[in-house]
């Protein structure tokens, strides 16, 4: 792995510490640009190393009676039932955000390369 894609790495450990979130917005483009990790597999690969970092933060925060365990529940209940819902039905749900970043992520990858 290069030093870029190192420091890349440290930034989004650093973001994920700080505040929790953001780690994701930063993973994708550190593993596309900087690691050169294909996009199809660093979507997969994002939502792993972000998954684990949560999952690390909020047992801590378990441990500590830090979490709200109704509300956590209704908010992963709902996101899995959403998901499963577009997985099961993609032409009822409207690509949105999700899709318009794959696209744009494809055509500046494509544009990566042609150069």
């Amino acid at each position: 792995m290069n030093a870029l894609a190192m420091l890349g790495a440290a930034l989004i450990g650093l973001s994920l510490g700080l505040t929790g979130a953001g780690g994701s917005i930063i993973t994708l483009p550190v593993l596309v640009y900087l690691a050169g990790v294909a996009p199809n597999e660093a979507v997969g690969l994002s939502l792993f190393i972000v998954g684990v970092a949560a999952l690390v933060g909020a047992l801590q925060r378990l441990r500590g009676s830090g979490i709200h365990l109704k509300a956590a529940l209704m908010f992963a209940l709902s996101g899995m039932i959403g998901a499963a819902g577009r997985q099961a039905h993609p032409s009822r749900f409207p690509a949105g955000a999700d899709g318009h970043f794959r696209r744009a992520l494809a055509r500046g990858r494509a544009e990566h390369a042609d150069r």
